[in-house]
C-alpha cells in the first residue's frame, strides 16, 4: 500500500475497522472488600449532537460496610455516579467528538466495619489499565481528522496474540476480519506495519497496560514480531493516546524516600505502557537501508518489564533491557522503568543504542543493570548505553536511580572485552545532554573509577548544556574522552565531582561545581564551591518529570541563580520543566539564565 503525502501533517499509514474490536463486557472486578460488574454497553453509538452516552455499574460488598460514592474517570475527567436502586450505579457523560475509543475506570469509595467518618476506603476498578469501548458512527466531519480513518492501527485490545495475516492491510488476529474473535493488538499492528511500506501509525489506549506474553528464540538479527520482543523492521510512530501528555507522577509513584522513591503505579493512566512482563526485551528496532533508515517515534508510551538476563558469570553480551535501536528512534513524553539486564560485558538496561536516538521531555528510571557476585565484566549504562557509531540526544529528561556495573546513568563508547571488538579506527560515539538532570545512580564497580554516573570512553564524544548532575556519595563523571560542559551545575558533595584518575572534562564557561578537580581548560566564568544552591531532592515542580530546584544564595552572595552571561552563546527558550528561561529570579534586576535545568521564578507558560 502506497500513502499520499498530506501537506501540513505526516503520512499516517494507519488501519481500523470497528468490526475488529472487541470490548470487555460484563466484567466483575473483584476486591477483597468489593465487586464490581461493568454493565456498559460493549459498543457505544454516537448520539448527536453532544454525544452523550452512559455508563453503567453494578458495586456490592460484604460484611458491615457501606458505599458512600461511585466516581468514573473518563480519559482523566472524573464524574460523581448516581445510585438508582439495587446497588446499580449510573452516570451520563458527553465525550468529545471524533472519539473513537474511551478508556475509564471506577473508583469506588467505603467506609469499614461502621465506621462512617471520611476518609473512607477506595478501591479502584480494573486494578490495572482501562475498561475500553469504541465509540460506533462518527459523524462525516471526524473523516476529515488526522491520523483518522482507514489507515490507523487503533489497538484496544490489551491481549498478544499475533497477526494472521501480515501484509494483508488488516490488523487482525483471524484470516477472516469478519470472524467475532478478530482483534487488533500491539503484537499483531506491529506486524501488520512491518508489513506496509512507509510511516505507519499505532495508536494505544491510554492508561491501558500492554502485556507481551508470547516467548519465542528469535536471534537479534533475525527478526520476528510474532514471538518475543517487538522487532520493527518498517518506520512507525507509536502514540498512547490523544492530546496532550499527562504528567509522569500519573504514572510513576513517588514514595519520597530512598532506597525506592520512584516506583511504577499499579494503574498507571498517563500513558499507553507496553510490559514485556521479564519475557524479553520491549523493543527491537532494526536499522533497514542507510539511504531510507527504520524511523519509530514512540509518544507518550511507558516501557516496562524489558529483560535480558544472561548468566551471572561468562560474556553473554545483552543488549538493552527495553529497547534495542538500531535505527533512528525519538521518544517524546515516555518514560522507560524497571527494566533489566544481566551477564557480564551486558550493555543498556533501559537503552542501548547504536543507531541515532532522541529522548526529549522523557524519564529514564529504576533500570537495573547490576550483577550479582560481579567480577570482571560486569554492565555497561543503566539507562543509556551508546555504542560506537551512536549519535544520542537527551534534551528535558530525567535520567534518575538506575543502576550498572559502570556508568549507571550513562555508557558513552565501548569498553572491548568478553568477545566486544575494539572500535574501529576513527569510530566515534557521540552523546549530548541539555536542560536535563541526572541524579542518584548507583554504579557497582568494586574498583570505585568507573562507578561514576556518566563513563565517556577514549572514542566517546559527549557534551552537556544546562544541565544537572547530582549525587550524594558517588562521583558524577570518569572519562577517558572528550567531554565539554557549559552553564551546568555538578554536585557531589560526598565526594569528588569526577572518580580518581578520570581525564576531566573541557568547561565552556558558566558552570557551578562542588569541586573543581575535574577541569582540563577553563574558558572563564566557573565557580567551584560546596554549596551551589540545590534543594538536593528531585520533586515534582509542574513539570512533565521530577526536577531539582535551586534557590539564590544567602545575603544575595553569587549563585547559579541569574549566574553572570558567561559560557555557551545562547540560552534555551525553556527550561527542563518548559517553563520560559532566562526570568530575573533574584531581584537584581538581570534575567540571565540560571544554571543548570531548573530557571528559579520562572512560570507556566
Amino acid at each position: 500500500m502506497q500513502g499520499v503525502r498530506q501537506p501540513g501533517f505526516i503520512r499516517h499509514f494507519i488501519r481500523v475497522n470497528w468490526k475488529w474490536l472487541v470490548a470487555v463486557t460484563g466484567l466483575t472486578a473483584t476486591g477483597c472488600a468489593v465487586q464490581l460488574n461493568d454493565r456498559t454497553q460493549p459498543r457505544l453509538l454516537y448520539d448527536a449532537p453532544l454525544n452523550v452516552q452512559e455508563f453503567e455499574a453494578d458495586v456490592s460488598v460484604g460484611g458491615r460496610r457501606e458505599i458512600r460514592q461511585v466516581t468514573i474517570e473518563v480519559d482523566g475527567s472524573m464524574d460523581a455516579m448516581m445510585n438508582t436502586g439495587d446497588d446499580r450505579w449510573l452516570v451520563r457523560k458527553a465525550l468529545p467528538v471524533c472519539d473513537e475509543v474511551v478508556g475509564y475506570r471506577f473508583l469506588v469509595d467505603y467506609d469499614d466495619a461502621g465506621d462512617t467518618s471520611p476518609p473512607f476506603r477506595r478501591k479502584v476498578f480494573p486494578d490495572s489499565g482501562r475498561f475500553v469501548r469504541p465509540v460506533l458512527d462518527q459523524p462525516a466531519e471526524c473523516e476529515g481528522e488526522p491520523g483518522i480513518g482507514d489507515d490507523h492501527f487503533r489497538v484496544v485490545d490489551v491481549s498478544d496474540a499475533p497477526d494472521a495475516v501480515p501484509g494483508d492491510g488488516y490488523c487482525s488476529t483471524t484470516v477472516s476480519t469478519d470472524d467475532p474473535a478478530s482483534v487488533c493488538t500491539l503484537r499483531a499492528a506491529v506486524m501488520e506495519s512491518n508489513a506496509t511500506p512507509g510511516l505507519n501509525f499505532i495508536e494505544l489506549v491510554r492508561g491501558s497496560r500492554y502485556v507481551l506474553t508470547v516467548e519465542g528464540g528469535e536471534r537479534d538479527d533475525e527478526p520476528d514480531a510474532s514471538v518475543g520482543d517487538l522487532d520493527i523492521t518498517d518506520s512507525v510512530v507509536i502514540r498512547g493516546g490523544r492530546g496532550f501528555c499527562t504528567p509522569f507522577s500519573t504514572t510513576v509513584l513517588d514514595l519520597g524516600s530512598l532506597p525506592e522513591p520512584f516506583r511504577l503505579r499499579e494503574s498507571p493512566s498517563g500513558t499507553g505502557l507496553i510490559d514485556a512482563n521479564g519475557i524479553d526485551r520491549v523493543i527491537d528496532i532494526y536499522g533497514g537501508d542507510p539511504e531510507a533508515p527504520v524511523e519509530v517515534y514512540l509518544q507518550c508510551v511507558t516501557l516496562t518489564g524489558g529483560a535480558r538476563l544472561g548468566p551471572n558469570r561468562g560474556f553473554t553480551n545483552q543488549r538493552g533491557g527495553a529497547v534495542l535501536n538500531r535505527g533512528h528512534l525519538v521518544m517524546e513524553h515516555a518514560i522507560v522503568v524497571q527494566n533489566s539486564i544481566r551477564g557480564q560485558s551486558s550493555r543498556g538496561a533501559g537503552i542501548f543504542n547504536t543507531g541515532r536516538l532522541i529522548v526529549r521531555d522523557s524519564a529514564l528510571v529504576h533500570n537495573d543493570g547490576r550483577l550479582a557476585g560481579a567480577v570482571a565484566g560486569g554492565t555497561d549504562g543503566g539507562a543509556i548505553s551508546n555504542d560506537v557509531g551512536g549519535h544520542a540526544s537527551i534534551e528535558r529528561s530525567l535520567i534518575a536511580y538506575n543502576e550498572a556495573t559502570r556508568g549507571p546513568a550513562i555508557f558513552n563508547g565501548r569498553y572491548a572485552r568478553g568477545g566486544l571488538p575494539e572500535p574501529p579506527p576513527g569510530a566515534v560515539a557521540r552523546l549530548s545532554v541539555s536542560n536535563s538532570t541526572i541524579a542518584f545512580n548507583t554504579g557497582g564497580d568494586s574498583s570505585g573509577d568507573w562507578r561514576a554516573g556518566v563513563v565517556n570512553l577514549n572514542h566517546g564524544l559527549l557534551q552537556s548544556g544546562w544541565s544537572t548532575l547530582h549525587d550524594d556519595d558517588n562521583p558524577l563523571v570518569y572519562n577517558t574522552g572528550r567531554i565539554e560542559v557549559g552553564n551546568s551545575l555538578l554536585s557531589a558533595p560526598g565526594t569528588d565531582v569526577c572518580s580518581f584518575g578520570d581525564y576531566g572534562f573541557i568547561s565552556l564557561g558558566g558552570n557551578w561545581m562542588s569541586s573543581g578537580e575535574c577541569l582540563r581548560r577553563a574558558d572563564g566564568g566557573d565557580t567551584v564551591s560546596r554549596s551551589i544552591g540545590l534543594y538536593g531532592a528531585l520533586e515534582v515542580n509542574n513539570g512533565f518529570t521530577p526536577t531539582m530546584a535551586i534557590r539564590p544564595a544567602a545575603g544575595g552572595a553569587p549563585g547559579p541563580v541569574d549566574a553572570p552571561a558567561v559560557g555557551l552563546p545562547l540560552c534555551p527558550a525553556v527550561d527542563q520543566r518548559g517553563f520560559p528561561r532566562p526570568v530575573d529570579g533574584s531581584g537584581n534586576g538581570r534575567s540571565d539564565c540560571d544554571a543548570g535545568a531548573f530557571e528559579f521564578n520562572a512560570e507556566r507558560p
